[in-house]
C-alpha cells in the first residue's frame, strides 16, 4: 500500500536542492548488494537518489547513509516515467542487473540523461533474443549509453545478438 504513494515522495525529493542528481536503481536486495561498492566509493559532489522496487529492501535500507535520498521506483507507465525525470532532473540514471524499464529509458533519453546499465546480463536463452522481441530490445539497448557486462561471454552475446557497440566488461 505504501508503494502507491511514490509520487508524493518523488515530489518531496524534487523540492530539495539537488546537485546534479544521479539515480541508482536496484529492484531487490541482491541488486542493492551489487551497487553498494559503487555507492561507497562515490564523491559527494552529486546528490544520490536510490530507488527500489521491492518493499523488503526499501524498508530495510531507506535510512542508509550510502545515498542522500530514497524512494520507490515508479511503475513503468509513460506518465510516471515522464514525471519522474521531469521532477528529479537527474544527470545519470544507473540501472542494475535485470531491471530494464522501457518507458524510463525512453524518457531518460528525452531529458538527455546518461543511462548506464551495470552488471548487465543477457542469458543465451533470454526472451530478449526471441525473434518476436529482438528488434524491440535492440532498439531499447541502443538507447543505453554504457552497458557494463560482468564477463566477456555476456559482452559477446550483447555484441552478436543485439549488434551493440556500447558494451564493456568489468567483473562483479
Amino acid at each position: 500500500r505504501h508503494r502507491l504513494f511514490t509520487g508524493s515522495t518523488i515530489r518531496r525529493i524534487a523540492k530539495k536542492e539537488l546537485k546534479s542528481p544521479i539515480v541508482f536503481h536496484a529492484a531487490s536486495a541482491g541488486e542493492f548488494e551489487q551497487i553498494k561498492p559503487v555507492l561507497r566509493g562515490r564523491s559527494k559532489t552529486n546528490t544520490i537518489i536510490q530507488t527500489f522496487f521491492s518493499p523488503t529492501i526499501y524498508n530495510k535500507e531507506k535510512e542508509s547513509k550510502l545515498f542522500d535520498y530514497c524512494c520507490y521506483h515508479p511503475f513503468d507507465f509513460p506518465w510516471t516515467a515522464y514525471l519522474f525525470f521531469k521532477r528529479i532532473k537527474p544527470v545519470k540514471y544507473i540501472i542494475n542487473r535485470h531491471d530494464i524499464w522501457p518507458h524510463h529509458i525512453f524518457f531518460a533519453k528525452k531529458f538527455n540523461v546518461q543511462i548506464i546499465y551495470i552488471n548487465a546480463n543477457l542469458k543465451s536463452d533470454s526472451l530478449r533474443l526471441n525473434p518476436i522481441f529482438k528488434s524491440f530490445h535492440k532498439w531499447l539497448f541502443k538507447k543505453i549509453d554504457i552497458i557494463i557486462a560482468p564477463s566477456n561471454k555476456i559482452k559477446n552475446r550483447f555484441d552478436k545478438y543485439l549488434d551493440l557497440d556500447n558494451v564493456m566488461v568489468c567483473q562483479d
